[in-house]
């Protein structure tokens, strides 16, 4: 890997889980207790699971680092403990990593804080001045940034119910969400003529607040354009003349959010900040520009109390942060997350794209999995190179619950590819040891069928063995 490609980000983040008990036969193991590594299980159900990733900055990679089960979330002083722990043992791998970047969960923003108050006593006792602008974890900085698609989210539904004050360009101007319903209301019933032909009641009465999409959509430029259009017009169109004000407000978050979600060469659809940051773009002198306006933001609620949205401050924050540097199982109890886990590492996370995902396609491959150990030439063989391959592998600890539909023998490979072989055979259940007749075959038997070894699914499962029966018995000491 190249000395650039090295350079990564932290991230975390935090999903429910249902609670529920697991015995893991093979194991003598319990599955479905707070479990945080390192001893630290205790007899409390989980119904949380954390998982901490890494992702390239300037290549595109991605890699599960590791997953932590918790009652009622993680703590912050558990969580602080955990991301150190994960930079340490990246860092050990030759990594270098410049971020951390999670949700503005309470606890998250806590461990972060709680990071912040330990590099400045830390720097305090060597009579250093703190002239950084993220954390220290072994003596290097690392930022930490807030998720931009959570921040969205939270600024569309603060807007929902309170209106915005802001300064841009025209000075002191007030977005309101009455006129993006009114803009809803006043579109042409023809679906041919509209102007805002994305915008559904979904988005106006702001039903699915989880959907990053629903908020991009409200916050796009092709809305700002029609809405300051018909504003123009006043009586004409029905759209009262302020509405300027709020369409300037979601041009502004458009080009906001695109400048902190972009990742192509050049840019496309007249998008110049929907790029990668370079020393000719113009992020940072936007990001400058829209660090003022965000810190000139506050909200008014109907008594018209006036106040700050903890979103706007990570907005900041992140800016800041930036500018430093230059179908699914949605609710899976313990043991299905801990099999998912693994599945996703084996198989390259299942696929690119997940259907019904609650964001845009992600491109990155895997920094490493299952398929690097299978996929190493044999040199063994002098008339070219093995072409294997590991396709779908569904992981499972529970006896019965895995597909197998050939396992193909392929003479002459080398010790490491047979031990990989044999490690996922044993992560899926599979009986190896009933007969030579079900080990090495090339098409479903019946005895691939029956409970005790396997049960038939679409998924295809590939298993390359070049050792006999006896071999594998001798070398593993089985009787």
């Amino acid at each position: 890997m190249k000395d650039m490609d090295k350079y990564c980000v932290v991230m975390f983040d935090e999903m429910a889980i249902e609670p529920s008990l697991t015995y893991i036969k093979s194991k003598d193991f319990v599955r479905g207790f707070q479990d945080n590594g390192e001893e630290c299980r205790t007899s409390e159900f989980c119904d949380k699971a954390m998982v901490f990733m890494a992702r390239g900055v300037f290549k595109k990679w991605k890699q599960p680092i590791s997953y932590y089960l918790n009652s009622g979330g993680m703590k912050t002083d558990m969580l602080v403990k955990a991301i150190k722990n994960v930079v340490r043992e990246l860092r050990k791998t030759g990594l270098k990593i410049i971020g951390i970047v999670c949700d503005q969960g309470s606890s998250n923003r806590s461990a972060i804080n709680k990071l912040y108050v330990e590099t400045r006593n830390y720097l305090n006792e060597l009579g250093q001045e703190n002239h950084m602008f993220g954390v220290l974890i072994d003596g290097e900085e690392v930022v930490p940034l807030f998720d931009p698609p959570h921040l969205l989210k939270c600024i569309r539904n603060t807007l929902y119910s309170n209106d915005a004050s802001y300064i841009w360009r025209n000075g002191l101007q007030i977005a309101k969400w009455s006129h993006i319903r009114q803009l809803y209301e006043l579109e042409d019933d023809d679906d041919d003529y509209k102007l805002c032909h994305k915008l559904t009641d979904a988005h106006v009465n702001c039903t699915k607040k989880m959907k990053v999409s629903i908020a991009a959509q409200v916050f796009s430029a092709r809305v700002a354009a029609a809405m300051k259009s018909m504003a123009k017009f006043g009586a004409q169109t029905g759209m009262p003349s302020e509405a300027v004000d709020t369409a300037e407000f979601l041009l502004f978050m458009d080009k906001l959010f695109d400048s902190v979600n972009g990742s192509r060469i050049n840019p496309k659809g007249g998008k110049r900040l929907r790029v990668a940051i370079s020393s000719t773009s113009e992020h940072m002198s936007f990001w400058q520009e829209a660090i003022t306006v965000l810190q000139s933001l506050c909200f008014h609620n109907i008594k018209r109390k006036t106040y700050v949205s903890p979103s706007v401050n990570n907005w900041v924050h992140t800016l800041q942060g930036l500018i430093s540097h230059g179908a699914r199982n949605i609710n899976p109890d313990a043991n299905a997350f801990v099999n998912s886990f693994k599945t996703l590492i084996i198989n390259n996370y299942m696929s690119y794209h997940s259907p019904g995902q609650n964001c845009e396609e992600d491109k990155f491959q895997g920094l490493s999995d299952l398929r690097n150990l299978l996929n190493k030439p044999n040199h063994r063989e002098t008339n070219g190179e093995n072409n294997v391959q590991l396709l779908d592998v569904s992981f499972n600890d529970n006896i019965g619950n895995t597909s197998v539909q050939n396992i193909i023998r392929v003479p002459g490979v080398t010790d490491q590819l047979f031990f990989g072989c044999f490690f996922v055979c044993i992560c899926v259940r599979l009986d190896f040891f009933r007969s030579q007749r079900i080990l090495i075959t090339s098409s479903v038997s019946a005895e691939h069928k029956c409970r005790q070894n396997c049960i038939e699914r679409p998924a295809i499962l590939k298993v390359l063995i070049g050792f006999s029966n006896e071999s594998i018995k001798e070398a593993m000491h089985f009787s």
